[in-house]
């Protein structure tokens, strides 16, 4: 099985189930499960995150943990009572209820409290729980958080928010995606046995054997390492994990660009929109426009010959790019020209 037919085929499985416009929160968990890194959704009640994810798991053969946190949740109810038959023999060990899980969401997780949240640090990295004087070796192979928020740098266990590296903000889906929910009356039923997952991560492994032997990957990583370092404050072990994410990519679109699958992945599932953090991945050409937009962004609206004159300078530039990234990018300094002619016309 190709990765990109199996992609669109699980596409289509959410949308015979009813789910539409998820086709970005969809790659955000294939990448997650593919590299063994958790990931977060956030959004606002009633954008189906919870469905979703429960698709997401019924397709592939492993056990699910799904439960919702509060600040009143208790510690058994996620890691599981004690064993009273074994406690009779004098043995303190819990019935497991997440040790055993491959695929773990938590709903709403950062209401859970504080010793629950502490517990799970050691889940989420090293895929071990320590209870008392007793370690628990989990088979997690990532994690799925969902939340109406996300906390501010303030968050008071930054280290556990530190442990979801891939983040999306879902948004509502469109007015045809609603008609097209309330119309669904069809079903599906799509699976993927542990053998053909496996078959499907060799072809990640291969593009991460691929590009630790391509210069070309490596210059631009390193350039990657300091932007994303300096703008966004990644950490080393996020950095490390960068490959990984773009192994995965890559198969999903079947593009190799890697200035377009840099760019791709940090829009898209890093959440940092800043276009500061991108300059390593401009042409020399987007680096003009970049310059002509700041230039334009300082002129006083009462200099309409000049605006004018930077905007078709910079529609000259874009109208030759031809690169996917560039390609990319042009289509949203498009959007901000627009606006910037619409305030030029109404002054």
């Amino acid at each position: 099985m190709e990765f990109r037919d199996f992609y669109l085929s699980f596409c289509n499985h959410l949308n015979n189930v009813g789910i539409y416009e998820r086709e970005k929160e969809l790659e955000l968990l294939l990448i997650g499960l593919f590299t063994s890194e958790n990931v977060l959704l956030v959004g606002p009640p009633g954008t189906g995150k919870t469905m979703l994810v429960r698709e997401f798991s019924k397709v592939f053969d492993f056990n699910f943990f799904s439960y919702q946190l509060n600040k009143y949740t208790e510690y058994q109810e996620v890691f599981g009572p004690f064993d009273l038959n074994k406690f009779k023999e004098g043995i303190l060990e819990r019935v497991s209820r997440i040790q055993h899980a491959e695929i773990v969401y938590l709903d709403e997780v950062f209401r859970g409290s504080s010793a629950i949240l502490n517990s799970l640090l050691s889940l989420f990295r090293e895929r071990v729980i320590f209870d008392g004087y007793k370690e628990y070796k989990c088979k997690m192979i990532f994690a799925v958080g969902s939340s109406n928020f996300l906390p501010d740098k303030s968050y008071e266990n930054e280290a556990f928010l530190d442990r979801f590296v891939l983040i999306r903000n879902l948004k509502p889906i469109s007015v045809d995606g609603v008609i097209k929910a309330f119309k669904h009356n069809s079903s599906s039923s799509f699976n993927v046995s542990k053998s053909d997952f496996e078959n499907l991560k060799s072809l990640v492994f291969e593009v991460l054997d691929e590009l630790k032997k391509d210069d070309s990957f490596e210059k631009i990583y390193k350039d990657s390492v300091f932007y994303l370092r300096t703008y966004a404050g990644l950490s080393d072990r996020s950095l490390i994990s960068l490959p990984k994410f773009l192994a995965v990519v890559s198969l999903i679109l079947e593009v190799k660009d890697y200035p377009y699958l840099f760019y791709y992945l940090i829009h898209n599932f890093l959440n940092y929109k800043d276009f500061k953090v991108f300059e390593f991945l401009y042409s020399e050409d987007m680096k003009k426009v970049s310059s002509l937009m700041s230039k334009l962004g300082k002129l006083s609206l009462r200099d309409k010959a000049g605006a004018f004159t930077l905007i078709e300078e910079v529609k000259s530039i874009l109208v030759k790019l031809n690169n996917p990234l560039d390609l990319e990018l042009s289509k949203i300094i498009a959007k901000d020209l627009e606006v910037y002619e619409k305030d030029l016309k109404g002054f």
